[in-house]
């Protein structure tokens, strides 16, 4: 049977570097099934076929698209045990100009560095990689398959500003070893479809930004239905509940405080980048954040470790599996609210409500004496500022030539905060 060929939803253009950054020439365009600029994978693996050449893409250069999907998109690609006899490149250039925000793995030597540091980890625990496989870059992860005889494991590295992961993962397992069996992390026992959802990554390894994860067996859980996503906010509450109390190991371990007290500082990067109708509405929001902080502590819904970015597409699961919780990178301190409006985005109105009111029940039983629905109706302006104070930080962490991965969500989570006031 003859294969259909793929319909590329993104062109793409590999701009080649040696080692020592200087620029080689860039290689013919691509076309690309996916999307997503981080995505590239699947450019790594056609110039192997194509070209004969073996990279470890760097970073994202430019794109003509809206972004951070489609268009046609240039890579900075180094090239890996050289280029291949008769091979003709078309000239090109990359600024290549010290940028101290860029991430350690976006620079040559900086993947093979990555790579040398996961066989050493993977050999002092008596295991070998028989191969590597790059997968994704942008700016704020990086992620390998490393092939073993015992299975896959994954290589990712992350920003100084995400460091925190893979130390909020060990916490939690810690955490989740000392529970009973019935409620490891799992709200309540008929909460949950699986007793052991709210698992977690187990992480073999990290050092510097760097992790190494075991294998989790499934699929992501993106576009999951309600029946889905009630499991993963039962397992959520058991997080939550259990990070109670500890504010001060958490910032310990560099998790970032997101708390209510900290957004009006926070919002004063956001502002900058607003045009006069846009700022007008922060001002509002601003002028009456006192009464609504005051107004959201007398719920008594109580701050503890969240998610940060708690969608179903960062949960994993096999058939009949447990859900396991993945990407812990923006774990921070704050409201449990915040994770359930993430988790509800694209549900509509009324299995959103089946969410809130699974939620108000927990907090109920488990925080006697608070208001939890009236949090989550207070909070839900608070939620998309939150998003945006979130974003403007990314832009103020990462090189410039990175924000058009970004500069669209801070717009949309500001109209988004807007129309909820």
């Amino acid at each position: 049977m003859t294969q259909r060929p793929i319909v590329p939803v993104r062109t793409a253009v590999l701009v080649l570097v040696e080692r020592s950054g200087a620029v080689l020439g860039a290689l013919p365009e691509i076309g690309l099934s996916t999307p997503w600029w981080p995505d590239i994978g699947e450019a790594v693996e056609f110039v192997r076929r194509r070209d004969g050449v073996e990279v470890q893409v760097l970073r994202f250069l430019d794109a003509v698209s809206d972004g951070p999907s489609g268009g046609r998109v240039r890579y900075l690609a180094e090239v890996v045990g050289g280029l291949p006899a008769g091979l003709e490149l078309a000239p090109a250039f990359a600024d290549d100009a010290p940028e101290p925000r860029r991430a350690p793995y976006a620079r040559p030597g900086g993947p093979a560095a990555s790579l040398a540091w996961a066989h050493d980890a993977l050999a002092a625990a008596g295991r070998r990689a028989t191969g590597a496989t790059q997968l994704r870059t942008w700016n704020l992860s990086s992620l390998h398959r490393l092939d073993t005889v015992d299975g896959p494991v994954w290589l990712k590295e992350v920003p100084w500003f995400f460091a925190h992961e893979p130390r909020v993962i060990r916490r939690l397992a810690e955490l989740r070893r000392g529970m009973p069996p019935e409620s490891r992390f799992a709200g309540s026992p008929t909460d949950s479809a699986h007793p052991g959802d709210g698992a977690l990554p187990e992480v073999l390894a990290e050092a510097d930004g760097r992790m190494l994860l075991a294998h989790v067996p499934g699929s992501d859980g993106h576009d999951a239905p309600l029946s889905v996503r009630r499991r993963i906010a039962a397992a959520a509450h058991g997080i939550h509940v259990a990070g109670l109390d500890r504010a001060a190991e958490w910032r310990s371990l560099g998790v970032p405080d997101r708390t209510a007290k900290t957004l009006p500082d926070r919002l004063l990067a956001v502002g900058r980048r607003l045009d006069r109708e846009r700022r007008d509405g922060l001002d509002r929001f601003l002028d009456g954040f006192d009464v609504l902080a005051a107004e959201l502590g007398a719920t008594g819904l109580p701050d503890t470790l969240v998610h940060g970015d708690l969608h179903a597409g960062n949960t994993r699961a096999a058939r009949g599996g447990p859900l396991t919780i993945i990407d812990w990178g923006d774990a921070a301190l704050g409201l449990p609210s915040f994770d359930l409006h993430v988790l509800g985005v694209g549900l509509p109105g009324a299995e959103r409500a089946v969410l809130a009111a699974d939620f108000t029940r927990r907090w109920r039983a488990d925080c006697p004496g608070s208001d939890p629905d009236r949090a989550l109706a207070l909070s839900a302006a608070l939620q998309h500022w939150l998003l945006a104070a979130v974003y403007a930080e990314f832009l103020d962490r990462i090189e410039p030539a990175e924000h058009p991965f970004h500069a669209g969500d801070l717009l949309a989570a500001v109209d988004a905060a807007i129309a909820a006031q």
